[in-house]
């Protein structure tokens, strides 16, 4: 998530202080959390496949959250870069 971030602020012009705005705690939470469900899968017996479930949707939930900042910034055209070049 920090790599691409760090490519389409950086390759599509973008100001640096976006890398902040596309990295929201919300997004960054809920990927920690999902591992954490996931180790607590790995390591536990009988809940496991709810655990497994609640990491996944967790890991799904984060990567929708930080693309509602990402794709936009990839479908539209910086206009300051643009006019730049």
């Amino acid at each position: 998530m920090g790599i691409a971030t760090r490519v389409i602020v950086a390759h599509g012009g973008w100001p640096q202080q976006d890398e902040t705005r596309l990295l929201h705690p919300i997004s960054l939470f809920a990927l920690v959390a999902s591992l954490g469900f996931r180790v607590a899968a790995e390591l536990a017996t009988a809940p496991a496949s709810f655990l497994w479930a609640a990491s996944g949707i967790l890991w799904s939930l984060a990567w929708i959250w930080w693309a509602t900042g990402a794709v936009p910034r990839i479908l539209v055209l910086n206009r300051a870069r643009s006019s730049a070049a």
